[in-house]
């Protein structure tokens, strides 16, 4: 998700989710390679092994959605478009509803059998509006390194939609094991320690 256009009244945000498309490409032009030409792959590769490729392809090209965010100071709304082949969703808010821009991260951890654990983390922006109600922004991004430094555009990104609706920008995440295993032994050692001044 990235600003394609901003001006003193105006910031319009979009997410065209191109790597879902890129996907669904990648099963059709191979579907279609199997079902056109299968000797130029391996043998015994059936043409209806095609057919689902392109199924596949197509399906995830058609659920793939493009979503738009407009925020205009001269009509005082939000405009948050979602698109796809399946169809349009649109949603409005007013601009002076909207409290503060958050930034949400969360880590997800993965086992896996062969013995190598994975997990990354997974960024939200959100538009957080006084009745508490939340609009996600972004479906959430994975974490990029770059040669060992962090980067994470996201955060860019909600500063300065925080600064363009001249709102408070809030980070929010998780806490790391090392953070809630401090918490907890924190909360041990007081209690030891409590109990140990009522008997005394």
């Amino acid at each position: 998700m990235k600003i394609i256009q901003e001006t003193p009244d105006t910031i319009i945000i979009k997410d065209k989710n191109i790597l879902s498309f890129i996907i669904g490409i990648i099963f059709v032009v191979i579907g279609l390679g199997i079902v056109v030409k299968p000797e130029f792959f391996s043998e015994g590769v059936q043409s209806w092994i095609g057919i689902i490729g392109i199924v596949l392809g197509v399906f995830a090209i058609a659920v793939t959605k493009v979503i738009t965010v407009t925020m205009d100071k001269t009509t005082g709304k939000c405009v948050w478009a979602q698109k796809s082949l399946m169809g349009k969703t649109d949603k409005e808010y007013p601009l002076d509803k909207i409290k503060e821009v958050e930034l949400t991260t969360s880590y997800s951890y993965t086992h896996r059998r062969s013995g190598k654990n994975s997990g990354g983390y997974t960024y939200h922006v959100n538009l957080v509006m006084k009745d508490g109600s939340i609009l996600e922004l972004n479906p959430g991004v994975s974490q990029v390194r770059t040669l060992g430094w962090q980067m994470v555009p996201e955060n860019k990104l909600g500063t300065r939609i925080a600064q363009f609706l001249n709102v408070p920008f809030q980070e929010r995440r998780s806490p790391t094991v090392t953070e809630a295993l401090s918490t907890v032994s924190s909360a041990i050692q007081d209690a030891i320690a409590k109990s140990k001044n009522d008997k005394e």
